[in-house]
């Protein structure tokens, strides 16, 4: 019986040593075909180790493929999906006697996961084999029973790697890489059955790239259901491969570092929520084109204080983020580099698709709602480029109490600082639902010209200069200081050191070293109304203008001016209200105005400086104008000075102006086109004006001393004006102190106010010169005025007896009128020209015919001419009593005798020359002798041949020689009897 016995275990032995080096390769042939035919996909397998006693199997090289291909024919970018060089499972028997595969040990040594995604965007996975096609059979009753578990008692995970390579991105697939250096999770619980997971534990720790994650999860049985509890621990995790999917963005590359510590919890019918912390550090990202990363951060914190995803409420403790940096070009054509790809205009011809129409959501569903405690950021900058250099902007930053709930005040602040110089700052209380504000703003030296740099357009580049200090208190919107959701405004505003200049050839310029407001309240209604601003002061230092005039009007620099003016609205468009703006200023004062004025549009130009100007003034009003104690005092070229004082209203103004010892010749530019030359002199003008609404008043008085004016090519125009060449209105206007003092009173009601202020002074300057130079002219009758100039300005020429120096009778009046002329206008000068006429031929003739009778009227001569004795004896006795002024006729009987001895006697010219210079020296002599005039002011002008034909009288000229008069009849001439 023991030799049967030992036969029987030796056949025993055998057979399972047989089958214990057979099962193995059995084992692992029978698996890899019942694998390949459950997958469309390929599995190899190096080895297999049975432990029958202990429930062990160890795979060695096992390899999954997602394709059927062999290793020389598949594709470069395939690889094995799932790979370990050693995977072993323990098994315990007891536990299947309770329908549960208990898994006493889970061990995967050198794992792989290597996942691809094809270009055409799908996962490259093996997947199940299609089942063939076959009648569905039919349907079985089920029994009611008890199904299987699976109780995993102890995992263990080393020297794993986890791949994802991408080949839908482009040519070159993106790898991403993670590693699982050590996994152990023992003592775990964790059932699965089939209504689920029971109670237990699961605890992860992996590498990911160099990063770590670590992950426990809590099974728990509640009296609503299972509930979990996961907690989350991502330690120092790469982020460069996810800007892949981040579409549209365009970077062109990624780093950072991710930490994570999140805590999940959910329970069946219960509570669901999210707490814990999120953080990103070092994070750059790189676009193309740009040399340091467009936005980059040092470190940003999320403290996630709660999430409760049922309540739909989620509470933030504080988000922080510092050392940020972002580059901006603020010139275009992306200001933000950082959205690139966002900022590309889509591709030509094709069409904008409009959004999906969102359709069957509940618009009853409840909002949620969010509360953050604190945002910090810290240490941040704005880097601008472009345009002519960079700006650098520091920026801090603060929010608390930041919430959903309508009504809520968030206590922000806010600082900039430009490295230009000078700090910018809001601070206040911020609501957002309804939107309101109640908080300051300050800038404190903030220097101008550098926060344009990075545009520079031509416009800005014409700021140099400027620091501004601010202080305001701003209340708007639903805060209680607002009104009525309008806003408020108060506070100081200071300009300092401004400068706006062109650089082009005709100089432009606006300077000033100080601009003080202070804001005593700006108030702006929340729908269209009045904007009431009522200011304490205004307070303007030593501001400069610099301004050129050319043909064109006054040179703007080309950056005001360049480009085509905006197209006219629609008609259809409707007209906007102008805007109604109600300032109300307490005082007012401008010290120290510089204004360097150059006029190229004459020749030579004209250059004027007026330094200093200070206006003052006290409750100055817009509209009006209404402004109370208004004074303007200005200094300018050698002494000039203005001075304006009074006050304005709408119901009526009152202003007093003087200006005084305004020097002419720098005027000379303007006096060349008119034919004449300005060589000297001074100006004052004295005014009165008032202005009421319907009517106005000026009474000026302008005073010309020492005024000189060369040249006369304009004579032709001023004649035509005046009726009389400049000289003679000069020396008309002039009195004895050097002086042209005019009167200029303007009047008028509300349609002559229509007329252009140039109009109307010029008119009055016009009617004051001709009321002042005929005046005199009027003396001697010189003038008859015919419209708004004179007829004539000759005098009427001083009357002789015929033959005789002596004046006719009645014209001693004419000499005292010349005399009164010469008194009135000392600087005129009279032109004396002495004529003769017929009348005085003819009287030479008679006086010489009776010398003759005289002589042959002895013995001798009365024998001779004994015929004619009654005719002689008739005619010397007549021509006696004329010459002693007395009337006396000729008889009749004896007229032809007469008329024949006259015409026989011979008078020469030279007697006329000789009468003719005579009467002139007695005019001369008599008004040097009886006005007391000057010889230089009363001139003898030589006679000419025309002159002794002409009439028996003294030419009289103003300022030049007399006009010659043709032969004829001489007005108040003595007429010769025969």
């Amino acid at each position: 019986m023991s030799l049967l016995r030992n036969r029987l275990l030796l056949i025993v032995l055998a057979l399972a040593t047989v089958v214990r080096v057979a099962l193995p390769y059995v084992v692992r042939r029978v698996a890899v075909d019942q694998a390949d035919k459950a997958l469309v996909g390929r599995i190899e397998l190096d080895d297999v180790d049975l432990s029958l006693l202990t429930g062990g199997i160890t795979l060695h090289g096992l390899r999954v493929f997602a394709t059927e291909a062999t290793a020389d024919s598949i594709p470069p970018e395939s690889a094995p999906v799932f790979s370990a060089t050693r995977l072993s499972v323990e098994l315990g028997f007891r536990a299947l006697l309770h329908k549960i595969v208990e898994v006493q040990r889970f061990d995967l040594d050198g794992f792989a996961v290597s996942l691809d995604r094809a270009r055409d965007g799908t996962l490259v996975l093996p997947l199940p084999a299609p089942a063939p096609a076959s009648e569905p059979p039919a349907a079985e009753p089920k029994e009611a029973r008890p199904g299987w578990g699976v109780l995993i008692r102890h995992v263990a995970l080393r020297d794993g790697r986890i791949g994802f390579r991408d080949f839908a991105l482009g040519d070159q697939p993106q790898h991403i890489e993670g590693r699982v250096p050590t996994l152990d999770a023992g003592n775990l619980a964790v059932l699965i059955t089939e209504s689920g997971l029971e109670p237990g534990k699961i605890a992860l720790e992996a590498g990911i790239e160099d990063g770590t994650l670590r992950l426990e999860v809590t099974l728990e049985n509640l009296a609503g259901g299972p509930a979990y509890q996961s907690h989350l621990v991502l330690t120092n995790l790469p982020i460069a491969h996810a800007r892949l999917y981040i579409p549209k963005v365009g970077w062109s590359d990624l780093a950072g570092r991710l930490d994570l510590d999140v805590v999940h919890r959910f329970e069946s019918r219960g509570a669901h929520t999210l707490h814990g912390t999120v953080a990103l550090r070092d994070v750059a990202v790189r676009v193309q084109d740009l040399d340091e990363p467009a936005l980059a951060w040092s470190a940003l914190a999320i403290d996630v204080a709660g999430v409760d995803l049922v309540k739909q409420h989620a509470e933030i403790g504080a988000v922080t983020l510092a050392g940020a940096r972002v580059v901006t070009r603020p010139a275009g054509p992306e200001p933000l580099p950082v959205l690139h790809g966002l900022a590309q205009p889509a591709a030509e011809g094709a069409a904008s698709q409009p959004p999906p129409l969102v359709t069957g959501g509940d618009s009853t569903a409840k909002p949620w709602t969010w509360a953050v405690a604190n945002v910090t950021l810290k240490d941040a900058r704005v880097h601008a480029l472009g345009g002519d250099g960079p700006l650098d902007v520091g920026v801090e930053a603060a929010a608390a109490n930041l919430a959903s709930a309508a009504g809520t005040q968030t206590r922000v602040a806010l600082s900039l600082a430009p490295s230009g110089g000078g700090t910018l700052a809001l601070a206040g209380d911020l609501t957002l639902q309804p939107i309101g504000f109640d908080g300051t703003v300050r800038a404190d030296g903030l220097v101008l010209a550098p926060l344009t740099q990075p545009i520079a357009t031509a416009q800005t580049r014409l700021l140099k200069n400027g620091v501004a200090t601010v202080n305001l208190a701003i209340a708007a919107g639903t805060t209680p200081k607002a009104p009525s959701n309008g806003a408020r405004i108060a506070g100081t505003i200071d300009l300092a050191n401004l400068e706006i200049a062109s650089d082009d050839p005709k100089p432009f310029a606006l300077r000033w070293n100080d601009l003080a407001i202070e804001l005593r309240e700006v108030t702006t209604p929340a729908v269209p109304g009045p904007i009431a601003v009522a200011l304490a002061s205004v307070s303007l230092v030593r501001p400069e203008i610099v301004a050129t005039r050319t043909y064109t009007g006054i040179a703007l620099p080309a950056a005001l001016t360049d480009g085509a003016s905006p197209p006219p609205p629609p008609p259809t468009s409707p007209v906007r209200p102008p805007l109604d703006v109600q300032v109300r200023v307490d005082k007012v004062a401008i010290q120290k105005t510089r204004v360097a004025f150059s006029d190229e549009a004459v020749r030579p130009f004209y250059r004027s400086n007026l330094d200093p100007i200070d206006l003052t003034c006290v409750d100055l009003r817009w509209p009006g104008p209404f402004a109370r104690d208004a004074q303007l005092l200005a200094k300018g070229l050698d002494g000039a000075s203005l001075k304006v004082t009074g006050n304005l209203a709408p119901a009526g103004s009152h202003l007093l102006v003087t200006l005084a010892d305004l020097p002419l010749a720098p005027f000379n530019p303007y006096a060349t086109a008119s034919g004449y030359g300005v060589a000297g002199g001074t100006a004052r003008l004295d005014s009165t004006i008032s202005i009421a609404p319907a009517s106005y008043e000026t009474t000026s008085k302008l005073v010309l001393s020492q005024l000189a004016v060369t040249g006369g090519a304009g004579d032709s125009l001023f004649v035509s004006q005046f009726g009389m060449p400049l000289a003679l209105a000069l020396a008309l206007l002039t009195d004895l102190e050097g002086n042209i003092v005019l009167d200029l009173p303007i009047a008028g009601d509300a349609q002559g106010m229509r007329t252009g202020l140039g109009t109307l002074v010029g008119n009055a300057l016009a009617r004051a010169i001709l009321n002042a130079v005929t005046s005199p002219l009027k003396l001697v009758g010189a003038v008859a005025n015919l419209g708004e100039k004179p007829a004539s300005l000759t005098p009427q020429p001083m009357v002789f007896q015929p033959g005789r120096i002596d004046l006719a009778a009645g014209e001693d009046t004419k000499l005292a009128q010349l005399e009164s002329l010469l008194a009135a206008a000392p600087g005129l000068k009279l032109h004396l020209r002495g004529e003769t006429g017929e009348e005085d031929r003819r009287w030479l003739r008679e006086q010489a015919l009776r010398a003759k009778l005289e002589r042959e009227s002895g013995v001798v001569g009365t024998v001779r001419h004994i015929g004619e004795r009654g005719a002689r004896s008739a005619t010397l006795a007549a021509l006696a009593a004329r010459t002693d002024g007395k009337a006396a006729e000729i008889p009749e009987e004896h007229r032809a005798w007469f008329e024949a001895q006259v015409a026989a006697q011979d008078v020469a010219d030279a007697a006329l020359h000789a009468l003719a210079a005579a009467r002139a020296k007695s005019v001369q002599s008599r008004l040097e002798s009886g006005g007391g005039v000057g010889a230089d002011r009363v001139l003898v002008d030589d006679e000419s041949p025309e002159d002794v034909a002409a009439r028996p009288v003294v030419a009289i000229g103003l300022g030049s020689p007399a006009e010659r008069i043709p032969n004829g009849p001489s007005v108040g001439a003595v007429p010769v009897r025969p």
